[in-house]
């Protein structure tokens, strides 16, 4: 997840998205597809506060594309709680996407264990 750096403001507002977006996942808020287990790897909130992504990854065996519609589905409901704890002008509009770079560290440990790229 390479996300350009954001400013004290945005920082503020991101982590009010995470500790929202957080408690409604850990409150069974949202319903999830079978294997839906997630961990939030970070938010970044556009300059202007009208959009935020938040970024997730799998801790179970699970459809990531599943997943991803089903909190993407739930994003207005983020966005109704995020409103009424945030106090500037905008709220920003919630979308999820998929943070690979677990599955990618991973990936690329295995190929370190097995030889390949040692030469």
């Amino acid at each position: 997840m390479k996300t350009p750096e954001m400013t004290q403001r945005q920082k503020r507002v991101a982590e009010l998205v995470r500790d929202v977006v957080s408690s409604g996942l850990s409150r069974g808020e949202v319903h999830l597809p079978p294997g839906g287990m997630v961990t939030l790897t970070g938010v970044w909130v556009s300059p202007d506060l009208r959009t935020g992504t938040v970024y997730f990854s799998l801790l179970g065996q699970g459809d990531v594309g599943e997943i991803a519609e089903a909190l993407n589905a739930q994003a207005r409901h983020f966005n109704q709680r995020l409103g009424k704890e945030l106090h500037t002008k905008y709220t920003p509009r919630l979308r999820f996407r998929h943070d690979d770079a677990l599955e990618e560290a991973d990936r690329l440990n295995a190929l370190i264990r097995k030889g390949v790229g040692t030469e």
